[in-house]
């Protein structure tokens, strides 16, 4: 048997059979004729022909009453989705999942007087819960298109149910086949039991990680970790910023990779939790690594697949899911596995910590120091800024900090300094660790009137964005280029700004300078400014030599 030469139209057919849809009613036309090939191939799946759109969109809304199951309607490019709207509008407000989905051109083609074409993604947003719209082949990946899938169709089964409009974009040619095969589609379950004593499917697997991204302090939280950690040897990585006390992601990555018998480290089951994390390096390793399961944790409205591995969502509290997951692996053996993750943590963490006592002056040596070497932080937020600070930190160890804090939902640099500020006027005391062209993109905030007296701010002042001497797209660049654009044009007079806005000011040029007036700064009367200055290319070399 022959199937669309069209990968996207064969993923659609597959995910819609393992959605739970059993009926599909087809409008003909010739733009959808990838999706009518697909279809065609999956026997399991009964095709119903009605010409016009607007009657076709009322038998898929019937057919889904009738049967409780999603029901998914197709046509052509054009006016066509139009007449969809009817039904559409009347399963919106009746809460049946009908699956709309409209076959479009390439956006190339829109607004070029062009046959058949218009603004198709979004035509339907007043009445449907979402939206979705998939480039041409050419343009997109199987895991994308997969995960977007389930995404709209977890969307349309999910509390309140309803339809949801998937616009898919084919290019020419139309009509190419292919043997038939396995598509690729990885469904993605999702479970949203929200009690502690919920039964986890699957077996109990010899090798479990939990990966934690950024979090809000929480001392359960950060207890039940702790617990599936030292009572059932799961291998809990984390981040400076995620606040929960774990095994340090990047120092335990760096040993790894002085292992040659990598493999007897690779989890069965990985489980994510919380935020994004930093690292590049451990996202690699976890889409590179093999694994039988990848579980999402927490409440969202689409499949966060960071891992391109996901195989099931826990649409739930965290801590319940957490509790539960103890409940099960606590009555069996005790593994080993999250012992070989701590081993490597502290490997990679005296390697760490030994280089940085030989290496020269620079901003690694500074923010270990910064970090480390605390006289006076006790109840301190430590806020990072986005560029070579947060990075840094994940190599130091951050007990001792009432909580780190960074700006990782979308990681810009723009609003360090205020975002700070903000935390530091809500009552906490804080010290914030900021590049100079974040401290520079976001000074205008130090004329905030409210900026308490134990608010500090240290300025890694290495001639400007130190992260694009390191990052493999900049790095090799022009040198002269790449500081006029990237790095350099750094203006930031910190002395009068200091004086200007009422801060005392500290500026140190090395370790046994930032040793000395570290405990100053800290202890000052008022509000503080201290400038770290490093030399840029020696702080850059010092990191790629590590």
């Amino acid at each position: 048997m022959y199937t669309s030469r069209k990968y996207t139209a064969r993923l659609m057919a597959d995910a819609l059979y393992e959605y739970g849809v059993r009926d599909v009613v087809v409008s003909p036309g010739s733009r959808n004729t990838p999706l009518i090939l697909a279809l065609e191939a999956t026997e399991l799946l009964r095709k119903h022909i009605v010409i016009d759109e607007r009657s076709a969109a009322f038998v898929a809304l019937g057919m889904s009453l009738q049967s409780g199951r999603p029901v998914a309607c197709i046509c052509t490019s054009g006016s066509a989705v139009l007449n969809y709207g009817p039904a559409v509008a009347e399963a919106f407000y009746r809460c049946v999942p009908l699956i709309v989905i409209s076959a479009d051109r390439p956006l190339e083609w829109i607004d070029q007087d062009d046959s058949q074409t218009l603004h198709q993604h979004r035509v339907l947003d007043n009445i449907v819960k979402a939206s979705y719209d998939i480039a041409v082949d050419e343009a997109t990946t199987a895991g994308y298109v997969s995960r977007i899938l389930n995404d709209a169709l977890t969307m349309a089964i999910s509390r309140r149910r309803g339809p949801v409009h998937i616009n898919m974009q084919f290019g020419e040619p139309l009509g190419e086949t292919v043997d038939c095969a396995d598509s690729g589609f990885r469904h993605v379950s999702r479970h949203c039991d929200c009690s502690s004593s919920m039964e986890l499917p699957g077996p109990a697997y010899n090798r479990v990680m939990i990966v934690a991204g950024f979090h809000c302090p929480d001392e359960e939280y950060s207890q039940l970790l702790y617990k599936l950690h030292t009572e059932c040897g799961m291998a809990v990585l984390c981040e400076a910023q995620s606040n929960v006390g774990g095994i340090g992601a990047a120092p335990a990555l760096k040993a790894l990779g002085h292992h040659e018998s990598a493999e007897d480290y690779a989890p069965g089951l990985v489980i994510s939790t919380g935020g994004g994390l930093v690292s590049k390096e451990l996202k690699r390793y976890l889409r590179d690594t093999p694994m039988r399961e990848h579980w999402y944790v927490g409440y969202s409205d689409y499949a966060v697949d960071c891992y391109r591995r996901l195989t099931r969502r826990f649409d739930m509290d965290e801590k319940a899911f957490l509790k539960a997951l103890y409940n099960k692996y606590s009555s069996g053996s005790k593994s080993d596995f999250g012992e070989r993750w701590s081993k490597l943590h502290d490997e990679g963490a005296e390697i760490a910590r030994e280089y940085t006592c030989h290496a020269p002056w620079s901003d690694m040596v500074a923010v270990r120091m910064l970090l480390e070497s605390r006289p006076e932080t006790k109840g301190r937020t430590l806020h990072l800024s986005n560029g070579t600070a947060v990075r840094y930190a994940q190599y130091c160890s951050a007990a001792g900090w009432r909580a780190v804090e960074c700006n990782r939902g979308v990681s810009g640099i723009d609003g360090s300094v205020s975002t700070a500020i903000g935390a530091a006027v809500a009552g906490g005391k804080v010290l914030l660790v900021c590049g100079d062209m974040s401290a520079q993109y976001d000074m205008g905030a130090l004329a905030i009137t409210e900026i308490p007296d134990d608010f500090r701010l240290v300025v890694l002042d290495n001639s400007g964005g130190g992260i694009f001497r390191l990052i493999g797209s900049t790095a090799g660049m022009c040198g002269e280029m790449r500081e006029r654009y990237y790095s350099g044009n750094i203006n930031l007079p910190l002395r009068q700004l200091a004086d200007g806005f009422g801060f005392d000011y500290y500026e140190v040029a090395s370790a046994d300078e930032l040793r000395k007036q570290y405990p100053r700064f800290l202890g000052a009367p008022r509000k503080a400014i201290m400038r770290v200055v490093t030399e840029a290319e020696v702080s850059a070399e010092v990191f790629r030599a590590f």
